[in-house]
């Protein structure tokens, strides 16, 4: 099957990424780098591997290795954001209208 050129050179340009960079740019970390990059203690992050409701996705290398794929961690952070307190704008509003016509 023939391909136009217009076809081609969008093939042509679409990059193709390295089994190995990616994995660079997403590393696999033991347990105490994670420590490191997220901040958590050892032992919030063995609290979480056990979570029965928010378990953190790992991955076991036979009985002690523990490996925890960054972007996954990141993922699994996500889900406790909090948004910050909003401001109830029409409260406040409606107490200031009320101070300057009582």
């Amino acid at each position: 099957m023939r391909t136009s050129r217009m076809e081609h050179k969008l093939t042509a340009s679409t990059p193709i990424i390295n089994p190995a960079a990616r994995d660079s740019l997403d590393p696999y970390l033991p347990l105490r780098e994670l420590v490191a990059y997220s901040g958590l203690s050892l032992r919030s992050l063995r609290r979480a591997l056990a979570d029965r409701r928010h378990p953190l996705p790992h991955y076991r290398l036979g009985t002690k290795k523990i490996l925890i794929r960054r972007s996954e961690f990141d993922r699994w952070m996500r889900q406790f954001k909090e948004a910050p307190a909003s401001l109830d704008l029409d409260r406040m509003i409606e107490e200031t209208l009320r101070e300057l016509h009582p």
